[in-house]
Parts: C-alpha cells; sequence; structure tokens
C-alpha cells in the first residue's frame, strides 16, 4: 500500500484539528474517518511501506544466499571430480608408511609394564635410601 508524496496543504491540514473526512480504501463501504484518524491511517501505511521494504531486502538477501549455494555446490561438484581424477598413489605410500611406523611402537602391554617396572624400582630405591642412607648426605 503506497501512500501517495504529500503536499504542503496536506501536511498543513492533519495538524489542524478539523472535522473533514477521508474514506477508506480498504474496507467494503466507504466509511467516513475523522481527520485525526487520518493521521493514524498516514502512520499506518508508511509502517506497511517500510515493511514492503524490508521484505524486498530479504527476498533479495534469499536470493543471493540461494546463488551462493548453487555456486557452492557447483565448486563441490568440481572438487570431487578433480580428486577422482587425481592419482592417489602417493597418498597410499604415505598411509602405508605411517602405519609402519605405527607398528614399530610398543604396544599397551609394554608400556604398562615399563611404568609398573619403574615404580617398583623407584619404590625400592626409596626404601633403600631410607632404611639404609647415603653417608654424608643422608644419615640413618
Amino acid at each position: 500500500m503506497a501512500s501517495a508524496p504529500k503536499t504542503k496543504t496536506e501536511t498543513k491540514t492533519k495538524t489542524e484539528p478539523m472535522l473533514d473526512t477521508v474514506a477508506l480504501p480498504s474496507s467494503d463501504k466507504a466509511a467516513a474517518v475523522p481527520a485525526q484518524d487520518a493521521s493514524k491511517l498516514d502512520q499506518l501505511s508508511r509502517v506497511e511501506d517500510k515493511t514492503a521494504r524490508i521484505e524486498e531486502k530479504f527476498a533479495r538477501s534469499e536470493e543471493r544466499m540461494m546463488r551462493v549455494e548453487s555456486a557452492l555446490e557447483k565448486a563441490t561438484i568440481r572438487l570431487e571430480g578433480a580428486t577422482q581424477d587425481m592419482n592417489l598413489q602417493g597418498v597410499r605410500e604415505d598411509i602405508a608408511q605411517m602405519r609402519a611406523d605405527l607398528r614399530k611402537k610398543p604396544g599397551i602391554v609394554t608400556l604398562f609394564v615399563v611404568a609398573l617396572l619403574a615404580a617398583l624400582i623407584g619404590a625400592g630405591v626409596s626404601f633403600a635410601l631410607t632404611r639404609f642412607g647415603i653417608p654424608g648426605l643422608l644419615p640413618r
């Protein structure tokens, strides 16, 4: 609902309290409204205009997002095609090398046994030092 541009005489009549009537275009009957309600109708039409502009902006931004999504989808399809055509032999060799290196590393059981032995040796040394002492450093 677009409102026509206002002239100086129209804005002047809005500020003066008058008993003129304005016809409502949206009603089925041509109902008469006092001039004081005309300013409210004018404000409502401005709000509707702003709402329409916001909806248009939203539609434009939604259209842009759809174009970006489409471009991204096309790029993804091209990338998938490129990776299928790429020689993956080098990647396979790297993975095989990593597996071989990983097999050379100690397993969890070995690490647990080493930790247990380190704890036992540490406890034994601590016991021996407190029991027998170190001559000159730790007395008995």
